[in-house]
């Protein structure tokens, strides 16, 4: 009987190992890191499932939604605008080439939405142009993010505290 609640415990322990270890994961910002992701995935099966059960949570009211909630759990936009689904144009590498990441993103999103097998060939083939449109933004998504400026966007001046309004006729003793 002892024997048997030990063999639980430590079953309750590796899961709770599992669960922490899905909860850590951060978006992969290097090739390495989505290298390491796509192999961590690659050699254990329960892992892969409970990734692909906490993205499928993600949510999204359609495919592009789920989609585009999804990716950013999985690249930063800095790694990001470096791929394109097949890399057909250089420099951008394939995402595709990281079969196990992909597969998550395809099982996730269709668990989601509450695919059935019979329809999983049909959305993979939508799924693929979605997730190529959100590899194609990631440039414009990180400028905004960083609030880099926008070419041919003309840039404000600053106004520094002490410099004050640049209304001469101002008079602070009339503020309430």
């Amino acid at each position: 009987m002892l024997q048997t609640i030990l063999a639980a415990i430590g079953n309750t322990n590796k899961r709770n190992v599992l669960i922490d270890d899905v909860a850590s994961i951060e978006p992969a910002d290097s090739d390495e890191a989505l290298a390491a992701l796509n192999e961590k995935l690659a050699q254990s099966n329960s892992f892969r499932q409970n990734v692909i059960k906490r993205l499928s949570v993600v949510g999204g009211n359609d495919m592009r939604a789920t989609v585009y909630n999804i990716m950013p759990r999985i690249l930063s936009n800095r790694l990001a605008k470096t791929y394109s689904f097949c890399g057909r144009r250089a420099p951008k590498k394939a995402l595709n080439a990281y079969k196990y990441v992909v597969e998550v993103i395809f099982k996730a999103t269709r668990r989601n939405l509450g695919s059935t097998d019979s329809t999983a060939s049909h959305a993979d083939v939508i799924l693929i142009p979605i997730i190529g449109d959100w590899l194609k933004h990631a440039k414009s998504r990180k400028s905004a993010q960083e609030d880099v400026p926008v070419p041919g966007v003309p840039v404000l001046p600053s106004m520094s505290e002490e410099e004050g309004p640049a209304n001469e006729d101002y008079d602070e003793s009339t503020d309430v």
